[in-house]
């Protein structure tokens, strides 16, 4: 009997930050309504205190550090380069 392969470690990632982007800056908005590539900030989906709450979620649950380098826009600015953002820290980790 096949088991089906388990979800990337990238996978999880960005299911987890788009759960929590729909939740706490989206109610009510269905998971479709927020596409990896949708801009933020641009967007108004996020603004100065939502990235500080983002951050602090990202550095909990992933249990990863952040540096003052680290907390450019551009690392923020869509599911998809949050993903990558944490992937690369986690993986700078050893994980």
């Amino acid at each position: 009997m096949k088991s089906s392969p388990s979800p990337t470690t990238a996978e999880i990632v960005r299911k987890e930050v788009h759960a929590y982007i729909l939740a706490n800056f989206l109610p009510g908005e269905s998971g479709e309504d927020l596409r990896d590539d949708d801009l933020l900030f641009e967007s108004g989906i996020v603004d100065s205190v939502g990235a500080m709450s983002l951050i602090s979620f990202l550095g909990e649950r992933f249990k990863i550090a952040m540096a003052d380098a680290d907390l450019y826009p551009e690392n923020f600015e869509s599911v998809g380069r949050i993903t990558s953002f944490v992937m690369k820290r986690l993986n700078h980790r050893g994980v």
